[in-house]
C-alpha cells in the first residue's frame, strides 16, 4: 500500500474541524478563561484552512 503524505492531510482536516467544534462548544460553557478557547479556535481555523487547501490542491483540483 503506497500512501502519499497528502493522504494524511485528510485526517488533519478532520482533526482541525473537531478542534474548531470543541472550542466553539467550550466557549459557550466557559469553564476556562475565554482567551484559552479563542486561541484554540484560531489554531483550529488556521489548521483547517491549511490542511483544507492541501487536500483541495492534492485531491479535488486534479
Amino acid at each position: 500500500m503506497n500512501l502519499q503524505p497528502e493522504f494524511f492531510d485528510v485526517f488533519g482536516v478532520v482533526a482541525f474541524a473537531y478542534v474548531v467544534c470543541v472550542s466553539l462548544f467550550a466557549l459557550r460553557k466557559k469553564r476556562l478563561p475565554k482567551a484559552v478557547f479563542v486561541a484554540l479556535l484560531l489554531v483550529g481555523l488556521i489548521g483547517l484552512f491549511v490542511d483544507g487547501a492541501i487536500v483541495y490542491v492534492s485531491f479535488l483540483a486534479r
